[in-house]
């Protein structure tokens, strides 16, 4: 997008890659399903709000055409490339669908291909903060314990109980309540 020109970050490039069904021919009967990757660019942020119960972000895309060679190529250095001039899933037809959950979005950034106009080669991004952790899921039990409500706390018995260390004060500047109401009272 030109407002991320000159800029040290890019966020408007998105990955997604989707189980899509296609036959070889129209008189096919055998369905075969894989993956297409889908290249885009961020239009618009849309968050759906379920009456506070939950929430959904959806991102709206400029899809490129997944058509080889019209929308997405490899170049000779095997980097993917795209050209955006002939997008797909615009929105304008019934069936385009140009939204995906934004939590099914991969960051890409695309750096314009100097030589080939239009086309602009696709650098894969690791977000920032996330650490693959590996698949080991350790096994580990959690003791829960309950926490205590203050109310349901046992009474204590404090008489004679010393409130101050030997040495902390001078003089003693604990009084009971009574005292001083009596004194309040003179």
């Amino acid at each position: 997008m030109s407002r991320e020109e000159g800029m040290k970050t890019q966020n408007s490039g998105v990955y997604v890659t989707s189980d899509t069904r296609s036959y070889a021919s129209k008189r096919d009967a055998n369905v075969a399903v894989g993956g297409v990757s889908y290249y885009g660019r961020l239009v618009d942020i849309i968050e759906l709000n379920y009456s506070g119960q939950f929430t959904v972000v959806l991102f709206k895309c400029l899809w490129a055409d997944t058509t080889s060679g019209r929308g997405i190529r490899q170049d000779v250095l095997g980097h993917t490339c795209v050209n955006f001039a002939n997008p797909i899933h615009t929105g304008d037809r019934e069936d385009d669908e140009p939204y995906i959950l934004a939590s099914e979005a991969r960051l890409v950034f695309y750096v314009e291909d100097e030589v080939e106009n239009g086309w602009s080669v696709v650098v894969h991004v690791k977000p920032r903060d996330l650490f693959d952790m590996g698949e080991d899921y350790e096994h580990c039990e959690v003791d829960l314990h309950p926490q205590s409500c203050m109310s349901s706390l046992p009474e204590f018995d404090v008489e004679g109980l010393r409130l101050t260390r030997d040495g902390d004060l001078e003089e003693s500047t604990i009084e009971r309540v009574e005292d001083c109401e009596e004194a309040a009272e003179s």
